[in-house]
């Protein structure tokens, strides 16, 4: 998920430097199946980063994303977007700027650092790349059975 409005990132660094939650509506399909087009989600300032943890980052010049932490080491930090194949870094632990605390999309609401989210998140990590040829299978069906009903109907 990119953050295209660059010009709150300043803003954003200013709420979290001084202990405020921040919430942002995100957009994109990057981080499907954990945070879709439209969710809403709680950045918090991030403490110590870990493996799994969601955050928004500068990934390049004026270039943010939301993505997971795939892999830490020796102060360098690897992300990748649930729904990619490929990810960003190494980029530096400076370029972390928040960690989502809450994701909410409708009624559903949750937080990625605790609980099942938490599982979920070493679950799909594990998985890679299965879990992008899976995702892309079940979306696929999604689609077909929605023509399927739209076809007959119903």
């Amino acid at each position: 998920m990119i953050v295209k409005c660059h010009e709150l990132i300043p803003l954003i660094q200013f709420s979290l430097g001084h202990d405020h939650r921040v919430k942002l509506s995100v957009d994109g399909a990057s981080m499907m199946p954990f945070i879709r087009s439209g969710s809403t989600v709680e950045l918090a300032s991030i403490k110590r980063p870990m493996r799994g943890d969601i955050v928004l980052a500068e990934s390049g010049p004026k270039k943010y994303v939301i993505h997971r932490i795939v892999k830490l080491n020796n102060g360098q930090v690897w992300l990748r977007g649930d729904a990619n194949r490929s990810g960003e870094g190494p980029i530096s632990h400076s370029s972390l700027l928040a960690k989502v605390v809450n994701v909410k999309f409708g009624r559903f609401c949750y937080n990625p650092g605790k609980g099942c989210g938490k599982f979920l998140a070493f679950l799909w990590i594990s998985l890679f790349p299965l879990n992008v040829l899976f995702l892309g299978f079940c979306l696929r069906l999604r689609r077909a059975v929605k023509f399927q009903l739209k076809k007959f109907g119903i």
